[in-house]
Parts: structure tokens; sequence; C-alpha cells
């Protein structure tokens, strides 16, 4: 009897494994699970997923892109390009829902990378703070969140936003030059989703930024297509007046529409990790 019970036993969690499962395809091979976890998910004898179930989904393994097939809308949304130790902050606003792996930020005056964004799977209206020249000492997270905007708190990491991505700079780069820049976030494909161009507005620009503006004038993603003095800081959005601190004023994203030029920007009081 015992032999019969155990047997008996056997049989009906193998069945109730298999009903969770997709019917196998006609090669042969296994389906997944219609409830999206690994197929070795832990399972309970009717079948359902037990409670440590959710560690072997294929997001809890490190891929948070699970529903994110297609690559996020991003804008370039506020600046502070003048922190102590060039730790520099960068704000993202999503406008289209989808995952940010593969794109980059870029500072256009000589093309060199500035970050790497990570596998997020981001909601539409989701800020994502990039950190440049991230700390522990300075308060910065061990790592960029990629699997909630909570991963990194900011009570465990100072320097965090609660309400945004956290993104620490994977790459060692200058910060943002405080003169002239021009900062552009690239697709997977390198092609171009923003451009923002600023100065101080001092009289001089460097040859670099000449060039750089001249070729995203070109593109059509900045405008006016032409300047009108011969250092081209004309075009370019004052952010002669942003603070030294990040509670202090920063250059930001106003109004809904994005009209590639100056008027987009304005400097104003810091609202990192929030909307503008």
């Amino acid at each position: 009897m015992k032999t019969l019970a155990w047997l008996w036993a056997v049989a009906s969690a193998s069945l109730s494994c298999a009903s969770a499962r997709v019917p196998d395809s006609d090669d042969g091979s296994v389906s997944p699970p219609v409830d999206g976890a690994l197929p070795d998910a832990p399972r309970g004898p009717d079948g359902s997923l037990a409670p440590d179930a959710a560690l072997t989904t294929d997001a809890a393994m490190g891929d948070s892109t699970v529903g994110c097939a297609s690559p996020a809308g991003l804008l370039i949304n506020e600046v502070n390009p003048n922190l102590a130790l060039g730790r520099d902050l960068i704000e993202l606003r999503v406008t289209t829902a989808g995952t940010l792996s593969g794109m980059k930020l870029v500072n256009g005056n000589g093309g060199s990378t500035l970050a790497n964004l990570p596998a997020i799977c981001a909601a539409a209206g989701d800020i994502v703070v990039v950190h440049l020249s991230p700390a522990a000492a300075n308060g910065n997270a061990a790592a960029s969140e990629t699997t909630s905007k909570s991963q990194y708190p900011q009570s465990a990491a100072s320097a965090n936003y609660d309400g945004a991505w956290d993104v620490n700079q994977d790459v060692t780069a200058a910060g943002i030059a405080f003169t002239e820049t021009i900062l552009i976030m690239r697709r997977m494909d390198s092609s171009v989703l923003d451009v923002a161009v600023f100065s101080n507005l001092d009289g001089t620009s460097s040859a670099t930024y000449m060039t750089a503006i001249a070729t995203q004038q070109t593109a059509g993603t900045w405008l006016p297509a032409t300047c009108a003095n011969t250092q081209c800081q004309d075009v370019a959005a004052d952010f002669s007046t942003v603070g030294d601190m990040v509670t202090l004023p920063s250059i930001q994203r106003v109004g809904a529409t994005d009209t590639h030029t100056k008027n987009d920007w304005m400097v104003k009081a810091q609202t990192f990790g929030s909307g503008n």
C-alpha cells in the first residue's frame, strides 16, 4: 500500500507540473510555462508556483526587459554641469514606455560616451537620473538601479532619488564642461533620440563645439539651422547661472513640446528626481 501511495503522489505531481506548461511544440521541445516562470521553478502539488518561485522568473534573474520588447523614448530633461568633483547630474524623462538597454548618453563635444544605460524596463513618465563620477563616499549607491526605483533607496544611498531610476556613470569620463556643451541621447543603433545645447555665453567657443553644433544643425536635431554670431552661442540655452550645489538651481526643460531650440530650457529651482 505504501508503494502504491508513493507512485500515486509522483504521478499527481508530474501531471500538475505539466499542466502549468504550454503544450510541447511539434519538434518535441518544451514551451515556457504560461505563468512566465522558468521551467524549473519550484511548484506545489497543484502546479502553482511555490512562494520562492519569484526568484526564478526571468525578471528576477536580472533581465528587466521582460515585457519591454521595444526601445523607450527619452528626452534630456534637467542638467547641472557645475557640481564639485565632476559629480554632474543629467536627468532623462521617459516619453514612451520600453527598455533603456543599449542607449547611450554622449558628450557631443568630441563624441565620448558619458554613460551606457542599463536594462531598465521604464514606463512613460518615468524619470532617470544619471550620476557622473559616482562614489560611495559621496552618497552614491554601489550600482545602478535596474529592478525598481527603490532598489537603492535614499535612506541607504543619500545621493539617490526614490522617485527616479538612479544610474551611475559606467565609464571613465570627465564631467560636463561648464563653458559650452552638447548632450546627445542615442539609441542602440546610434541614431539620435534627443539633443541639448548649452553655453555660459562667455563669448568664446571651442572648435570642437563649433563643429559639433554644425553637425546637429545640419541633421535638424538642433535649431535654428544657422548661427547669428561666429561663436554660435546665440543658439545655445544659457546655463551660466546654475548653482554649484545639487540643491541650487539647475537648467531644465520647460513645456511639453520639444522644439529642438534653446527656448525649451530655463534655469530655475532644481527638481531632480521628479517632474519639472
